[in-house]
């Protein structure tokens, strides 16, 4: 059996959580991007004040969504890290300040179907 490789060396602070910066050596980036999506599924997640809250089973209808334990809030891994332009203010969202409106989960779907998502998705895939 394989042993695992270690992380990169300038991987040893690094938190891994969709609000922090991207690794910047070609080497630890490619390790995050080999880890996909960050979709902790055994956290409390916090009810906002109309008691709304991320749901988990939204990972299986969107298997890029990732979610912020630090922010409670969500972003779109492939547009996080394969974004080359930021074409709308939803799509800023989703890249650099998180989604956390509960109660508009339709915006998901939204995105999903915008051009920054769907080029992103095309960078991952190549």
């Amino acid at each position: 059996m394989a042993e695992a490789l270690p992380a990169p060396t300038d991987l040893l602070n690094y938190v891994y959580d969709p609000c922090c910066p991207l690794p910047t050596g070609k080497e630890a980036r490619s390790h995050v991007i080999s880890k996909g999506a960050c979709q902790p599924k055994d956290h409390n997640f916090p009810a906002n004040k109309r008691n709304r809250r991320f749901q988990v089973s939204w990972y299986e209808k969107f298997d890029w969504l990732e979610y912020s334990k630090s922010l409670d809030k969500a972003f779109c891994f492939y547009c996080r890290v394969f974004n080359t332009q930021v074409s709308s203010k939803s799509d800023q969202a989703f890249i650099k300040v998180g989604f956390g409106n509960w109660k508009k989960s339709e915006v998901l779907t939204k995105h999903q179907k915008s051009d920054c998502h769907k080029q992103s998705l095309q960078a991952y895939r190549y």
